[in-house]
């Protein structure tokens, strides 16, 4: 937690390159307004958190308590933020009110590709209608895809970037549009770098 924020800002690095784009893009995406309710999974030392302009209400969850305590230093124990320590799909599955806004940047490539689907079926029903998943995170357009880009990595020698794409959960956008799809919810995709993407999901 303490060597955080100085590891993420390392744009050099491809697996952070664009990180302070994608930020700015989940937070303009996410079209808050005073009177929305707004849930942020993963929510770490708030790096997206304090970007978030206006809300109703905001939950921030993550599983570690040493990420929130840096958090809430940014935030000033605001009286509308709520920090809950739960895993992400156990707090979906059991979360009673839905919200307006789901928010959440380089946390659900965690997930494997049958929990991802999951964790979309949940969003849907932990959405009010109208209501948005706004996701920056770690992608790449399918499995060959992502082979490819090991191979890449490792040939110019960055056994880093190579080793996190064979070892962690990259989203795979073909499998993931054909759940967003099955689920009929709209979508959206935008490109910050060779790794990471920004997908707006709407549930009408």
């Amino acid at each position: 937690a303490a060597d955080y924020d100085d590891d993420v800002r390392d744009e050099q690095n491809p697996i952070r390159t664009g990180y302070e784009a994608c930020l700015t893009w989940v937070a303009e995406q996410a079209v808050l307004t005073a009177d929305k309710t707004v849930l942020e999974l993963g929510s770490g030392t708030g790096n997206l958190t304090t970007r978030l302009p206006t809300y109703k209400h905001l939950t921030c969850l993550d599983v570690s308590p040493k990420m929130m305590a840096v958090a809430k230093t940014k935030l000033d124990n605001l009286d509308n933020v709520k920090f809950v320590e739960a895993d992400v799909l156990e707090y979906l599955h059991n979360s009673p009110d839905p919200v307006d806004v789901i928010v959440s940047t380089y946390t659900l490539h965690h997930l494997t590709k049958p929990e991802k689907e999951t964790f979309l079926t949940l969003v849907k029903d932990s959405l009010n209608p109208g209501g948005r998943l706004v996701v920056g995170d770690l992608m790449v357009e399918s499995e060959d895809d992502c082979q490819e880009r090991i191979r890449h990595y490792q040939n110019l020698g960055n056994e880093d970037a190579a080793e996190s794409l064979a070892e962690e959960f990259f989203w795979r956008l073909d499998s993931t549009i054909d759940v967003i799809e099955r689920l009929e919810l709209a979508y959206d995709l935008t490109q910050f770098s060779d790794l990471s993407y920004g997908l707006l999901v709407k549930k009408s």
